[in-house]
């Protein structure tokens, strides 16, 4: 645990492989540092940074569905920030794809 936040989970974690993903490179990219304090601008300079980085990550679409099963509350996952990657759950569609597994386990 981190300034009190749970950390990115290893690779492992995910139930799924992520060989070459980028963040486990450099978390602190995508979580922030762990021991300092960030100004405004120096979160947002590395929040875009960290977007590029996703942007090329051979499991981007691994993690936007594993980040969108468990909702991050900080960091960037799959190229999206915890507050992005929550309005995305909560879109129409994605409310719909819920409903449907709720159905289907039912």
């Amino acid at each position: 645990m981190r300034n009190g936040r749970v950390a990115r989970p290893a690779a492992r974690s995910y139930g799924v492989c992520l060989n070459g993903a980028e963040c486990l490179f450099d978390p602190e990219l995508h979580d922030g540092p762990a021991d300092v304090v960030e100004t405004l601008e120096q979160e947002a300079a590395r929040v875009a940074v960290a977007k590029q980085v996703c942007a090329s990550c051979p499991v981007l679409d691994v993690c936007l569905a594993y980040a969108l099963r468990t909702r991050p509350t900080f960091g960037v996952w799959a190229g999206r920030t915890a507050g992005e990657l929550a309005e995305l759950a909560e879109s129409p569609r994605a409310a719909a794809a819920r409903a449907r597994r709720g159905r289907a386990v039912a």
